[in-house]
């Protein structure tokens, strides 16, 4: 059995923290530019990260010109450099922090000063003024700021944009990362990790608690399409897989410091991937390698080498097993977890891949989305395929399982609203959002609305009334 997210109240972290299934209960099927959206937001950036759901606020994370920031923010990059600075709240700082020296490559190791500074700060945007030329300037050659944008749930007003200068400018296109990685909320703060190397937390009203450069500490994402694995989280730490064409590591840290809990180095191993963190464990899926890991120490418990194609799509986690997803044929696996025995029960037909959403679970069936747009359904027990569904494009955004539907959010803004059938995949629906020459990054359910992220608009769509929802 599957733990089933409320996400009426929060949705905090890629996929929700779990599978991308919500609790049963009425939403929209049914929308279309001229019906059912409650609320469309323009951003002040361009950013291709999920967003996340807490405190009444959906908070976005995106890229954005730096002139613009420079006017409201110090140049955080050079002053991290210059002088680092100590946590505001000393007593905040993790107990464990810097007792123990650097330890051997692959093993957990303790340790690294707070690189707070004065980086960020909130900028209220209730007029939309200047929206625009930020916009247009973030699709210039380079990325030089990165931001968190706050929007109300119910009303979609701007509450704020947190922003702050890149410690690393990069070129943006639509296959390099662009603010990528998911950020996490809690009831406490919200935490954003850009491909920059820089890692904030900022309260509900936007103001800085601390910030990190672990570009600069631990070496800056390497690789062709930049980096977009998200930030995963429990109630006291962070996690932080940093996967790359470079060695990579992976960093548990406290929350109200932002201090290393402690750090496994890596071998170099590229991967867009984002962990799964149980009750007592982080879940890896990563080009070649699917692992468990205690959360408490970073120490590993099992591993299974020679998956082929596992570098995009997060693995799947229920009870004791792990789905890991793969984009090449005849790769995508079933993992028994525990200390002893033969850990793959099944691997998938050939014919079933995942590419860049990552696999859900409805009725008894793993599904996923290939490259080229196949929806497969996988006999859980055998990992047959049960039947394949073409869709009209292609999927970046992870499906959501509601009730019985399952929702495929196609790039182009195309929504296909299914339900499985004895014989497969049936569809119920087509909704059609138009989004220029963006695409659909992300979606997540949030109280009774969907919320859509586009490279630099933000919609909600709920069901606004009996004649909307039937046309």
């Amino acid at each position: 059995q599957f733990p089933v997210i409320s996400s009426e109240t929060a949705w905090q972290s890629f996929r929700g923290g779990a599978n991308n299934e919500v609790s049963d209960r009425k939403m929209a099927e049914r929308w279309g530019d001229d019906s059912n959206v409650a609320w469309k937001v323009t951003l002040p950036g361009y950013g291709q990260s999920t967003p996340v759901f807490g405190d009444g606020g959906i908070y976005v994370t995106h890229a954005i010109e730096a002139d613009e920031p420079k006017k409201q923010t110090e140049d955080f990059a050079e002053k991290a450099k210059a002088e680092p600075t100590k946590p505001e709240n000393e007593s905040a700082k993790s107990e464990d922090e810097g007792k123990y020296a650097k330890g051997e490559s692959g093993k957990p190791q303790k340790a690294v000063e707070d690189g707070k500074d004065e980086s960020t700060r909130s900028e209220r945007r209730g007029d939309g003024k200047s929206m625009e030329a930020m916009i247009e300037a973030a699709n210039g050659p380079m990325k030089t700021g990165v931001a968190v944008t706050r929007i109300d749930q119910k009303s979609g007003k701007i509450s704020w944009t947190a922003t702050l200068t890149s410690s690393n400018p990069e070129p943006r296109n639509q296959y390099r990362s662009c603010a990528a990685p998911s950020p996490c909320v809690d009831d406490r703060a919200v935490y954003a990790w850009f491909e920059s190397g820089d890692l904030v937390a900022l309260d509900h009203e936007g103001k800085k608690l601390w910030h990190r450069n672990i570009g600069v500490e631990d070496g800056l994402p390497k690789g062709n399409h930049g980096f977009g694995g998200s930030l995963v989280q429990d109630q006291e730490s962070l996690y932080l897989l940093v996967d790359h064409d470079g060695p990579g590591y992976l960093l548990s840290l406290d929350k109200k410091s932002g201090g290393t809990r402690w750090k496994v180095d890596r071998e170099k191993r590229v991967s867009w991937s984002t962990p799964v963190v149980t009750d007592d464990a982080i879940i890896i899926s990563s080009n070649g390698l699917v692992e468990e890991r205690d959360k408490a120490t970073g120490e590993q418990r099992w591993a299974v080498e020679g998956i082929e194609g596992n570098t995009v799509a997060s693995p799947l986690v229920f009870q004791d097993y792990v789905l890991a997803p793969s984009s090449e044929k005849g790769q995508t696996r079933l993992i028994r977890r525990g200390q002893a025995g033969e850990r793959v029960v099944w691997v998938a037909d050939e014919k079933a891949t995942a590419s860049f959403a990552s696999p859900v679970f409805a009725q008894g069936q793993f599904i996923l989305v290939s490259k080229a747009s196949i929806a497969s359904g996988l006999d859980w027990n055998t990992g047959e395929e049960l039947w394949n569904f073409r869709l009209p494009e292609g999927c970046w955004a992870t499906p959501v399982v509601l009730g019985k539907n399952i929702y495929f959010f196609a790039t182009s803004g195309a929504t296909l609203v299914t339900t499985l059938s004895p014989g497969g995949l049936q569809e119920l629906h087509r909704n059609d959002l138009a989004v220029g020459s963006s695409k659909v990054y992300g979606v997540i359910p949030a109280g009774d609305q969907w919320i859509i992220r586009t490279g630099s608009e933000v919609t909600a769509v709920a069901k606004t009334s009996s004649e909307g929802e039937e046309s």
